[in-house]
């Protein structure tokens, strides 16, 4: 998929759905989740509200939170340059 200001969400598995793939979370919605945390952090682009509200929604999740909190004891804080 090419990120385009046309391009403002993602094709949900369901009507009403938070996820990608069916009712649950699924590796695409983690994969997807990851490029566009790079898109954002990395590449210093600005993503369309939508995707926000997807990130935010995913990274809601405690078990989110708790691989972060794991990821970042293990590698350090992130650094700024």
């Amino acid at each position: 998929m090419r990120l385009t200001n046309e391009n403002s969400g993602l094709p949900m598995g369901r009507e009403n759905s938070d996820f990608l793939v069916g009712s649950q979370l699924t590796l695409a919605d983690l994969a997807v989740t990851t490029a566009l945390g790079i898109w954002r952090g990395a590449l210093g682009k600005t993503l369309p509200d939508t995707l926000v509200a997807y990130r935010e929604r995913l990274a809601a999740r405690p078990a989110y939170q708790r691989a972060m909190k794991a990821n970042q004891a293990e590698s350090g804080p992130p650094t700024t340059s």
